[in-house]
């Protein structure tokens, strides 16, 4: 299933007096793949869980150090704007691989989960395309400025 194949998409409905709230249609199909899949991670039938980075903050650092704590997890790749930022967050903390382009990264990497690092105006974006490659995603902050 690629991008924009996911078991949720969003919908614009009616509801709770407001004009033109959103929400989210569960496919119940896709659904069942994507608990078939996580089941079977959970079953110890999957090597290692893999984190990308999307952004290069300064709270980084501190997501690396978590990741190392954990067994079986890792962080195969970070994106940046900038590819020399990305590349410098990747030196300083020993992942393997970087990038300047978030969607590329998502696309070559296939990875389990997406730490989401990048300026507030951006998360919507950032969340919603991890949501359509189907990845867990961690992010600090409000998926939105207001309502």
């Amino acid at each position: 299933m690629g991008p924009g194949e996911g078991f949720m998409r969003p919908v614009m409905r009616a509801g709770n007096g407001r004009q033109g709230a959103y929400g989210w249609v569960v496919e119940k199909r896709q659904f069942k793949e994507w608990l078939a899949d996580r089941n079977s991670m959970e079953a110890g039938n999957m090597d290692k869980f893999r984190f990308v980075i999307l952004g290069a903050g300064k709270i980084t650092g501190k997501f690396c150090e978590a990741v190392s704590l954990v067994e079986n997890c890792e962080i195969c790749a970070v994106a940046s704007k900038s590819m020399e930022r990305a590349a410098l967050v990747a030196g300083k903390h020993g992942i393997p691989r970087y990038y300047d382009n978030y969607e590329e990264m998502l696309e070559a990497e296939k990875p389990d989960g997406a730490y989401i690092e990048v300026t507030q105006n951006d998360h919507c974006r950032m969340r919603l395309m991890c949501i359509m490659h189907k990845l867990q995603v961690l992010c600090d902050k409000d998926m939105i400025l207001d309502s």
